[in-house]
């Protein structure tokens, strides 16, 4: 619901801050995967799926989402 709430986010720099909050309480909820290297790399592949890839926002440098 979050995801959603966001992609109609009007603004660019509160629809990025947006998620990057939502992926920090994703980190947050699973403590335990923390030391894993690609964890955040998975969440935000994650909130890209959970947006049908149809948000307009900029994962941080290095990932790389593939729609499919």
């Amino acid at each position: 619901m979050l995801v959603n709430y966001a992609k109609e986010i009007e603004e660019d720099d509160y629809r990025q801050a947006f998620i990057e909050k939502i992926v920090d309480l994703m980190q947050q909820m699973h403590p335990q995967n923390r030391n894993v290297e690609d964890y955040r790399e998975r969440l935000w592949k994650h909130v890209f799926r959970i947006a049908d890839f149809d948000i307009e926002v900029t994962p941080p440098v290095g990932i790389i989402l593939v729609q499919g």
